[in-house]
């Protein structure tokens, strides 16, 4: 069973959104953006939870119920679960036509909460008699593994623990023969307690006998047994420690470092996939990791990744992460950005809305763009430029800073609302920028025209300097015309071919005349920039957009 989809209102930082999730879904933003909070909303939707005495802590609006709603797939693997076939019947027909039921969690302003299912005809919430007790056979419970700094806090013996809801899960084989080796062990005993007279113990027999003589008067009929409650597997179970030898000393994992500590909590997971220990009787948790590459090295983050991906199709995963390293050119569909402003609140975007387009039309191109680390980091970022020209690339970082206050979102095949990229003027005569064009929908044609118009005839591409010296020999509006109109779409050309020609003047004078390209490291500076009035506009006009 996985969930879908969630709409979110209300609820801390989220004033209203929706996502859409994957297998492995991972949410990615600055601190204190609410990302944690859509993997609390999803807990709290699935605890069934009856009253929230901290609701002011949990409301974005004090005057506004919070509400959160689920959709969920594969319910109808679990209803023969349902006792009474009336309600396996009564929930059988809330499931819509794409095999969806809708939960929903309302909790008043008083703190009362209510987790019903949603009528997807009448958008209504509809009770089944008798499903209370029934609610939570048919949905996963959650495992949220906070990002603690003190994971011993989820090490100890607890059962809402992760650690607990983990070992729980992974052991269940192990408890299968486990209980059949106690009731095998106990049998002698359980005879010697509470078997035939002739098998008893003779001094529970006698104590027994005692107690009845002492029962005197209108009770002296009454005769009393001793009854014991021997030691099942659940019991033993909580009994389990978990010691590590670290090369130095043997001990309970709640006594190493966070990053061990972490790490066996992790392994415990990925034992899950290996053991494929679920079973069909009840639905899959619902991991809920925050931080997933807390307190654990790169070369950790890569493999925990890449088990969790092996494992997701059985047990969904969903967490927050501020690392590339955790990430694989083979998980960008469960991408979600989180952006955060004061009018609208926490807000997911990424390909999420049309996920099953983003696969087929437009992943391969993501998945080349993004295949390196390097590349993954931009998917972190709050200011993003994509700049034609490794040379460019020293220069953008100075300009940035007089406009340091404001956001520019890139990458539009990630969800990001827009993709701006700042180019050399002889990227119009180039035909690798085809590409760049191609994916965004614009006519690319114009480019052998200008080549022909610039009396460029090989093979290769003819370089600023070739386009600088032969650019008189294109009309200046129908230049200015495409210029124009790849500004539209994003695409800033840089009229008087590379930045570095808006100091060409200034840095001759005072570098005597050495090649400005070598130069950069001295544009780093705010006022090297204030009077450079096309490159401010440009950055100007893309944080307008």
């Amino acid at each position: 069973m996985k969930l879908k989809k969630i709409v979110i209102n209300n609820f801390r930082s989220i004033i209203n959104d929706e996502v859409i999730f994957d297998d492995f879904t991972f949410f990615v933003g600055k601190n204190n953006y609410g990302k944690s909070n859509y993997l609390r909303a999803i807990d709290h939707l699935l605890s069934f939870g009856k009253t929230y005495s901290n609701i002011a802590e949990i409301q974005n609006n004090k005057d506004q119920p919070v509400i959160i709603e689920g959709w969920f797939e594969g319910v109808k693997d679990f209803t023969p679960q349902l006792k009474d076939s009336k309600h396996k019947e009564a929930v059988e027909k809330l499931i819509d036509s794409d095999n969806l039921i809708r939960l929903r969690l309302t909790i008043n302003t008083e703190g009362q909460a209510e987790t019903l299912l949603v009528d997807p005809v009448k958008n209504e919430t509809t009770n089944p008699v008798g499903w209370a007790t029934n609610c939570k056979k048919l949905f996963p419970e959650t495992i949220l593994v906070p990002a603690t700094a003190d994971t011993a806090d989820e090490l100890q013996e607890k059962a809402t623990t992760a650690l607990s809801k983990i070992k729980k899960e992974v052991m269940q084989q192990f408890f299968t023969s486990l209980s059949s080796k106690i009731e095998n062990a106990f049998e002698p005993i359980d005879k010697f307690l509470h078997g035939e007279e002739k098998d008893r113990s003779d001094d529970l027999k006698k104590l027994e006998k005692d107690f009845a003589d002492e029962m005197m008067g209108e009770f002296s009929t009454v005769k009393p047994s001793i009854k014991f409650t021997l030691p099942d597997s659940s019991f033993i179970g909580k009994g389990m420690k978990i010691n590590l030898y670290d090369g130095f000393h043997d001990c309970d994992v709640e006594q190493k470092g966070n990053g061990l500590q972490r790490t066996a909590l992790f392994a415990l997971i990925r034992l899950l996939s290996k053991h494929n220990a679920t079973t069909q009787t009840k639905p899959a948790p619902i991991f809920l990791i925050e931080e997933l590459e807390a307190f654990l090295h790169p070369s950790a983050q890569k493999r925990l990744a890449e088990s969790i991906e092996d494992m997701a199709h059985k047990y969904q995963t969903i967490t927050t992460t501020h690392s590339p390293f955790v990430l694989t050119d083979k998980l960008l569909a469960g991408y979600r950005k989180i952006f955060r402003n004061d009018k609208d609140g926490s807000k997911c975007c990424g390909p999420q809305k049309n996920t099953d387009e983003f696969k087929k039309k437009d992943y391969d191109v993501v998945k080349n763009s993004l295949s390196h680390t390097g590349n993954l980091i931009s998917l972190f970022s709050d200011i993003v430029v994509v700049v034609e020209g490794k040379e460019d690339s020293g220069f953008y970082p100075a300009i940035l800073e007089l406009l340091k206050d404001k956001e520019i979102r890139l990458i539009k095949l990630m969800g990001f609302e827009k993709v701006f990229m700042i180019c050399d003027l002889d990227c119009l005569f180039d035909t690798n920028f085809k590409e760049t064009l191609k994916i965004l929908s614009f006519d690319s044609d114009f480019i052998d025209d200008f080549r022909k118009d610039i009396g460029f005839t090989s093979t290769g591409q003819p370089g600023s300097v070739f386009v600088l010296s032969n650019i008189s020999k294109i009309a200046s509006k129908k230049l200015n015309d495409k210029i124009d109109e790849l500004k539209k779409i994003g695409i800033f050309v840089l009229k008087k071919g590379t930045p570095e020609n808006y100091y060409a003047d200034d840095f001759k004078s005072k570098n005597n005349g050495r090649n400005i390209k070598k130069l950069w490291e001295f544009l780093t500076e705010k006022k090297e920039l204030d009077s450079i009035e096309e490159l401010n506009d440009i950055m100007s006009s893309i944080l307008d957009s």
